[in-house]
Parts: structure tokens; C-alpha cells; sequence
């Protein structure tokens, strides 16, 4: 009814213009009566024509703007079409306005569409509880070049986190990469409070592991100094963070074993500034290996050892 409105307002305008300017110049004798009804026809075809080419030039972008926002290029595309089509079903069964599947999905749908928006602007992925969906995807991203090397940082006050359901299936994952030369090294850096920290038998545990397998190594240090070098540089760190090769970073902010919180980077830049304060924390003074470790007898200490339980 719109459309009608305005092709019936652009015909009025047209003849309106069309009889003025020739009625005004045959009235200053500026043109004959024929010339001026030619002159009213010419006015009123070229007016015509000019929106009629604006028109098809308007549909002819809307119709390439829907076909690029349609144009199902990926498995993404295809499940957003398929959602499309679900969602014109939800409306036409709506029986009341609110509807409740209507309202449930639109919720969904808008928050989807905000984490989005968010981790496409931000190189941010932004993540609660688990994140275990998206670590295969990660280690996957592991071709055996140089550049990767995980640099993990670990609070030994974690280390029921670590010895959780969830770290040890990441562990078991990275190990097997590790075998196969896909990941070159894992470096962790393991921060404790105290000295008492040291002596927890997980925390032997953890620092023999790292001491006796092949592809694994360890540095020890306070969380003071951890702390006055994140100072120096200028860091963001909430908890303790992961560097996986030159692709991604994890900054933690919670870790239990029955729950996690954090978010993931991608930014070259801020990777790259995280992996030179990871080596410079390494190279420091205040890094070291515990010299009772290094001395037992160089024994292979298998996987499952590791997370056997202490009694």
C-alpha cells in the first residue's frame, strides 16, 4: 500500500512539474504553445525515466545486500538459514502475543548475536564453567613449527584444579600432541606463596613430571616477584593465563575443579607482548628448579602416575 502511495505521489509531482515550467515559459513567450506542450512531455519522460532508474538501482542493492546476508557460503550459513526458516514456523503457530517459544528464542538468539559482535570486535571469546567444546578445536590448531610452545602458568594453590576431571583430560590431550611432535614444548611456570607450597605432594608430583618427560620443564617462583613483573610490564593477569604456540591465550579467572571462568585472546600483538613477559619471567633470577628434584635418579615417570591418588 506504501509503494502505491509513492508511485502515485512522483506521478502527480511529474505532471505538476511537467505543465508549470512550459505554462511559465509560453507565458513570457519564451515558447510557442506546441513548443511548450513538447517541452512539458520531454520534462515529464525524463523526470519518469531518472526515477524510474533510481528505483531499479535502489532494488538491484537491496536485492544484493539480501543476497549477501542469505548467501550461504559455510556450515554457519547454513544453520542460520535453517534457524530462519524454524523461526518463521514459530511465528506462524504463535498462539498468544506474548508467546513463550517466540520470546524463549528471540532471548537466545539476541544474546548469541551480542557474544558475537563482542568476540568479533574484541578478539575476545569470553567463556564460563567449561571450555572444554572449543580445546580439541585448539589443539588442533598444532602443526609441529617451532613456534609451538605452550607457556602455561600455575598457581600451586590450584593444584586440586589440577589434578581435577577437567585438567586432566586437557593434560592427556596435550601429552598425546606431544608425542606425535605436534606441539614442540610445554613450558609451565609454576608460581607458590610459601615454601610450604613446594613441599605439597602434588606439587612434587607436578615439578618431577616436568623434570623427567621428554618435551616438558618447569620453573619455579614466588607470586611476589610473578606479581612485580606483571607490574613492570603493565599486565592485565586476574589469575594465571596460557599461551598456546602463537594463536591463542587463555586468561583464567576461576579455577575449581568443578568449575572455570575465563576468556580467550587471539590478538597477535597482545600475544606476542604476553609471550616475551612469559620468557622474561622464565629467565628471571626469581626462577628456579628445586635442586632436590633435579638430583633423583633421571626415571621415566608415566602419564598416569602423574594423577594417580595421593593417599
Amino acid at each position: 500500500m506504501k509503494n502505491i502511495f509513492n508511485v502515485a505521489f512522483l506521478v502527480i509531482i511529474n505532471l505538476i512539474i511537467s505543465v508549470a515550467i512550459p505554462f511559465a515559459f509560453e507565458h513570457y513567450s519564451w515558447l510557442s504553445e506546441s513548443e511548450s506542450i513538447l517541452f512539458g512531455v520531454l520534462i515529464w519522460i525524463l523526470l519518469t525515466a531518472t526515477e524510474s532508474l533510481y528505483k531499479i538501482n535502489e532494488d538491484t542493492e537491496t536485492e544484493k545486500k539480501s543476497l549477501v546476508l542469505w548467501n550461504i557460503e559455510n556450515e554457519f550459513d547454513t544453520r542460520l538459514s535453517n534457524i530462519r526458516e524454524a523461526h518463521r514456523k514459530i511465528l506462524a503457530n504463535r498462539r498468544d502475543l506474548p508467546d513463550l517459544f517466540q520470546n524463549f528464542f528471540d532471548d537466545r538468539v539476541s544474546a548469541l548475536e551480542k557474544l558475537i559482535i563482542e568476540a568479533a570486535n574484541s578478539n575476545e571469546l569470553h567463556l564460563e564453567r567449561s571450555h572444554v567444546v572449543s580445546f580439541s578445536v585448539l589443539l588442533g590448531s598444532f602443526k609441529g613449527s617451532s613456534d609451538d610452545i605452550i607457556r602455561a602458568v600455575h598457581l600451586f594453590e590450584d593444584n586440586e584444579w589440577f589434578f581435577g576431571s577437567i585438567a586432566r583430560g586437557y593434560f592427556y590431550q596435550i601429552f598425546e600432541l606431544i608425542k606425535s611432535k605436534k606441539i614442540k614444548s610445554v613450558k609451565r611456570l609454576l608460581l607458590y606463596n610459601n615454601d610450604s607450597e613446594l613441599q605439597d605432594p602434588r606439587s612434587i608430583k607436578i615439578m618431577k613430571y616436568h623434570t623427567f618427560t621428554n618435551g616438558y620443564s618447569y620453573k619455579a617462583m614466588n607470586v611476589d616477584e610473578f606479581k612485580s613483573l606483571v607490574r613492570d610490564f603493565r599486565l592485565d593477569v586476574a589469575r594465571d593465563f596460557g599461551i598456546y604456540g602463537n594463536k591463542y591465550m587463555y586468561m583464567s579467572e576461576i579455577n575449581r575443579a568443578d568449575s572455570l571462568a575465563g576468556y580467550w585472546k587471539k590478538d597477535n600483538a597482545e600475544i606476542g607482548t604476553y609471550v616475551s613477559f612469559f620468557d622474561s619471567c622464565w629467565n628471571s633470577p626469581g626462577a628456579m628448579t628445586i635442586k632436590d628434584i633435579d638430583s633423583m635418579p633421571k626415571t621415566t615417570m608415566p602419564l598416569d602416575s602423574l594423577f594417580e591418588v595421593i593417599p
